[in-house]
């Protein structure tokens, strides 16, 4: 394991050195003029479209339905372009050729007199975040084929975000399991939600011990969606109680309650109350109680009333305090609370 992962990031310090150019912007431009300022017209006599390409590397040669020669603007590069043009080529001498066909960018007729903006960068070279959230914004989109070209060459350099979105692409779009299992497992080596996914498809899948392992880990790092999945698959609530362990799902229970979650301090306040996985402490569950009812915690409420009306060891009796917590949970819709109110009055 340690020679492929040592292997990983030699290729990806090898990619760093190469070049290549994505689409980082494809739109109409609607307040934009030129094409009617600075016109050209088709073969029949149709006033063209105009495609303003930024770029940084000279444009060769463009094949398409183009209509005279590009002029050149510092990096802008002006393309006239015959209305009804679905797709155009760009030719570079030191880049790999670049695709555009509109429609994968929700441009589906290039209209007479209309002006599209496209930008291009160095994938290598451009901000890797802000390429990222380009990617990001394109697969949102569901526009699979330019985000690919932004995702892919992030996730071959070993961008954990961006490998994490080719996995999903893979599993839920092309239902390619091995594939998407393969960036799955790359992300998940410094990507803490990764852990968490990957994590839960081993236990499912029958790889118990390095899916808990994975899940441990993000746990570890403070990640609270980890910590939440440890305390489920330890007090039997998933995967039909196989791996049910009270005493470590006590301990990521104080974990994350420690950080005031105030389902995690519910939780681990009737483990303290019944003894479950820790010692029992009424007085604790008590102040674990409160912290969680403080909160709004409805069954927190409800319980913390329910301790009052009797009193319990190391807490007195106090109706008057029980009505106000029972009051707040059956305000929430709690029947029960609605009962022991009743019962109280």
């Amino acid at each position: 394991m340690k020679t492929l992962i040592a292997l990983f990031f030699i290729l990806a310090a090898i990619n760093l050195n190469a070049q290549e150019l994505v689409i980082f912007k494809c739109e109409p431009a609607p307040t934009d003029i030129t094409a009617r300022t600075s016109p050209r017209k088709d073969l029949n006599g149709e006033l063209c479209c105009l495609i303003k390409v930024s770029s940084p590397a000279n444009i060769s040669k463009v094949q398409g339905n183009i209509i005279g020669d590009i002029i050149r603007n510092g990096q802008e590069n002006w393309i006239y372009c015959s209305p009804g043009t679905n797709r155009i080529q760009l030719l570079f001498d030191q880049y790999n050729n670049i695709d555009i066909i509109f429609s994968e960018y929700g441009i589906n007729n290039l209209e007479s007199g209309s002006v599209i903006e496209v930008q291009l960068v160095d994938i290598i070279q451009t901000d890797e975040q802000l390429s990222l959230l380009t990617g990001v914004k394109l697969y949102q989109a569901k526009r699979y084929v330019p985000a690919l070209k932004i995702l892919k060459p992030l996730a071959e350099r070993g961008n954990d975000n961006a490998q994490l979105l080719l996995a999903a692409y893979y599993l839920e779009e092309i239902k390619d399991k091995a594939t998407g299992y393969a960036w799955l497992e790359k992300s998940a080596q410094t990507h803490t939600k990764s852990k968490n996914i990957y994590g839960a498809i081993l236990i499912k899948e029958g790889n118990p011990d390095k899916g808990i392992s994975l899940i441990t880990e993000a746990a570890d790092s403070g990640d609270t969606e980890a910590i939440e999945l440890l305390i489920n698959l330890y007090n039997g609530s998933t995967f039909d109680g196989k791996y049910k362990n009270p005493a470590k799902a006590y301990k990521y229970g104080y974990k994350l309650a420690s950080k005031g979650d105030k389902n995690a301090q519910h939780f681990i306040a009737c483990c303290l109350f019944s003894g479950t996985g820790t010692e029992k402490n009424e007085a604790e569950a008590v102040h674990w109680f409160t912290s969680a009812a403080q909160q709004g915690h409805k069954d927190a409420q409800r319980l913390l009333g329910a301790i009052l009306i009797n009193g319990c060891n190391g807490q007195a009796k106090d109706i008057e305090a029980a009505k106000r917590w029972l009051n707040m949970a059956a305000a929430q819709g709690d029947e029960e609370a609605k009962s022991l109110l009743k019962e109280i009055n």
